[in-house]
């Protein structure tokens, strides 16, 4: 209870900036709206206040935060295939492959749900997709098992690691190229790009 007072009161200090006549940049006011913790709530109550007022600025912020995390998700795709054909890097090929899948996965939570969480603890939801994503039981697998490999590219320092991960640097790359552009698929499909 104490940590969402505190997001309030700093949520209150920029409105309240903003209204003192600083301008804030456009990354200032997603995180604002990042902040609301629930876009489809805070829909619904807009809605009612709207009486008939068009609001489609607010459905439009929420689409800029799905587009912006899906760059971030191609971004951390073009650097695993930067790395893939070098042997030594094989555990930054684990690791942005995992960070592609995590935040394609985040930002299609995001839009369904209407919210994801910003803290470690979203990790542990790479894996709960919409029932409609397809082939839904397949990616929550795959996403998953990449999030162990992931830690253990990332934080096990031996190098016989490697022959523990469920998939190879190059498969983790390859499925994980697959799984952000079924993302990408599934938000099209909802008219999200």
């Amino acid at each position: 209870i104490r940590r969402a007072k505190n997001k309030n009161i700093n949520w209150q200090r920029r409105v309240c900036k903003r209204q003192e006549g600083k301008h804030l940049t456009m990354a200032q006011r997603l995180n604002d709206f990042l902040e609301l913790q629930n876009h489809r709530q805070v829909r619904r109550i807009l809605e009612g206040f709207a009486e008939g007022a068009d609001i489609s600025w607010f459905d439009r912020t929420a689409v800029t935060v799905c587009k912006q995390w899906l760059r971030l998700a191609q971004h951390h795709l073009q650097v695993a295939r930067s790395l893939v054909n070098s042997n030594r890097n094989w555990r930054s090929v684990v690791s942005r492959s995992y960070y592609a899948v995590y935040t394609a996965s985040r930002t299609v939570r995001f839009y369904v749900e209407g919210s994801v969480k910003l803290d470690v603890d979203d990790h542990k939801r790479v894996g709960d997709l919409p029932n409609d994503f397809p082939k839904k039981p397949e990616w929550s697998n795959f996403v998953v098992e990449l999030r162990r490999d992931r830690n253990l590219a990332d934080y096990e320092p031996w190098q016989h690691v490697r022959r523990s991960l469920t998939h190879s640097p190059n498969k983790a790359l390859k499925k994980s190229a697959e799984f952000v552009g079924e993302s990408r698929k599934y938000l099209r499909q909802r008219g999200v790009l």
